[in-house]
């Protein structure tokens, strides 16, 4: 699968690539290796596995797991809306046809919303052009450079629900989780503390 819009193109690597080792993962002293083919093999059956449950529209998944192998299989099973963007907009009809057969799904849109990503920019206390670096992130915000992002890379633009891309339109509308984002910082060393006592490796 030959396309410049992907960072990493998998299914190009699985092709080519089937026998050769793309993950190692620790059990006790010793290592297990997993080809390319092994691991889309195995993203494939967790995904098969999540339809074949046949679960209602708008049903919770939560996948829980130690930091290993599976949370990146998990990755190539479940992805990121952007992703699913670049399928459907590839100039290789190989990936245009995968993606018809893939759907968007927003969960939690009966109480809090659905957690979403957020692409943020900051300017440093030791910037030497502080005044230049604030007019850059304003003008990245301003409604038509927005629309550039969102039909360019298929990520949502700040007001999300007016965006015009057709390739978001055709996913439809969704309910966001509100969350006061300038308290993740202040929360980072609790966070890490949690991820200690529950053994987060």
């Amino acid at each position: 699968m030959e396309n410049k819009h992907y960072d990493f193109p998998f299914y190009k690597w699985e092709k080519e690539k089937a026998n050769d080792p793309f993950l190692r993962q620790p059990f006790g002293d010793n290592w297990e290796e997993y080809t390319w083919s092994e691991v889309g093999i195995m993203a494939r059956k967790i995904a098969s596995a999540i339809e074949s449950y046949n679960l209602p529209p708008k049903s919770h998944i939560g996948l829980i797991s130690k930091n290993c192998r599976e949370w990146i299989i998990a990755d190539l099973a479940i992805i990121n809306t952007y992703y699913l963007g670049l399928l459907a907009n590839s100039s290789d009809k190989k990936d245009r046809e995968v993606a018809k057969q893939l759907h968007v799904f927003f969960p939690n849109q009966n109480d809090r919303g659905t957690h979403i990503n957020v692409s943020g920019g900051a300017v440093t206390a030791s910037s030497k052009n502080e005044n230049e670096a604030i007019k850059f992130l304003e003008f990245l915000t301003e409604e038509q450079n927005q629309k550039v992002f969102s039909q360019s890379n298929y990520e949502y633009p700040l007001d999300y629900q007016s965006t015009k891309a057709e390739t978001l339109m055709r996913w439809g509308k969704f309910k966001a989780e509100e969350i006061d984002l300038s308290i993740l910082g202040h929360k980072n060393t609790e966070a890490v503390k949690l991820f200690d006592l529950a053994g987060w490796e």
